[in-house]
């Protein structure tokens, strides 16, 4: 579908900045926190947690509020020294699980340092500051985002907007154009959970369903399968510089990434199911 001035996305466009969620959109690492939690849970509170159950109500959620709607479901909401307990040893072993097998795909690292060639970049997530800085890091990535909002940073976690608000700020400063001219509604946020779309939403930004979501989930919003060449190739026209940016990497990808990049690049870009009854 081609933009025209009349179409509803247009109030986003150019897009100026971009947001990234980490656990299951910069990280493909849904499934080992789903296991994660269903083995400390089991072990420590004897409570079954079960993979619909995880995903439906939980995935999106800061690691806190994840515990935190356990213990009140097994009524021990009120035991502080079992919720640090069990975060300290959820993020203990999600360290050890990702030291030896990066979730990081190389398709995602060539997505992020593409569109960090252009615009601002940022990460806001639920997860706790050691493990997003050790992946990114580890991905080679780390210096790309100018803000990285970790849990440790936020009164509340998604769907409130307060992280996505914070990171504003920061790439509004780095931009250097006043914050009237780099409005919050141009700035991308790439969420896989319902609980980051509807932050995204209430911070007014332009949100991109990343993954496999449910009907219900995608309807009316741009969606994507992955942070992978294909789906650059589609968001990648919507976004452009407000101030010449010196790149801080070089991009490297393989001769197969460029040329697919470029045969994709060549096609319309395609804007499936944008929202058009977004606030004003």
């Amino acid at each position: 579908m081609a933009i025209v001035s009349n179409d509803p996305v247009a109030q986003h466009l150019p897009l100026r900045g971009a947001i990234f969620d980490f656990n299951g959109t910069l990280s493909d690492d849904e499934p080992l926190l789903f296991d994660i939690y269903l083995d400390l849970f089991s072990e420590v509170l004897g409570y079954d947690l079960t993979r619909a159950d995880y995903f439906a109500t939980l995935a999106g959620l800061s690691d806190p509020e994840i515990i935190l709607q356990v213990l009140k479901r097994c009524e021990m909401a009120h035991h502080k020294d079992l919720k640090a307990s069990l975060l300290g040893a959820k993020i203990a072993r999600y360290c050890a699980e990702v030291a030896i097998t990066p979730r990081i795909s190389s398709e995602a690292v060539y997505f992020v340092n593409a569109i960090a060639e252009i615009v601002p970049i940022a990460v806001v997530t639920g997860a706790a500051r050691v493990e997003v800085h050790a992946a990114l890091q580890s991905a080679g990535i780390f210096d790309r985002f100018s803000s990285i909002v970790t849990v440790e940073d936020v009164r509340f976690g998604k769907p409130d907007p307060e992280g996505f608000l914070i990171a504003a700020k920061a790439l509004q400063a780095l931009s250097g154009d006043r914050p009237l001219n780099f409005g919050r509604d141009t700035i991308a946020v790439f969420e896989d959970s319902i609980f980051g779309i509807l932050a995204a939403e209430h911070a007014r930004m332009f949100p991109v369903v990343v993954g496999d979501p449910t009907p219900e989930f995608a309807t009316g919003r741009l969606t994507i399968p992955s942070l992978c060449v294909e789906s650059l190739a589609t968001v990648l026209p919507l976004f452009s510089p407000r101030v010449a940016k010196e790149p801080k990497a070089p991009l490297t990808p393989s001769t197969e990434l460029t040329q697919t990049l470029a045969s994709k690049s060549s096609e319309e870009p395609t804007l499936r199911g944008v929202r058009n009854d977004r606030p004003s």
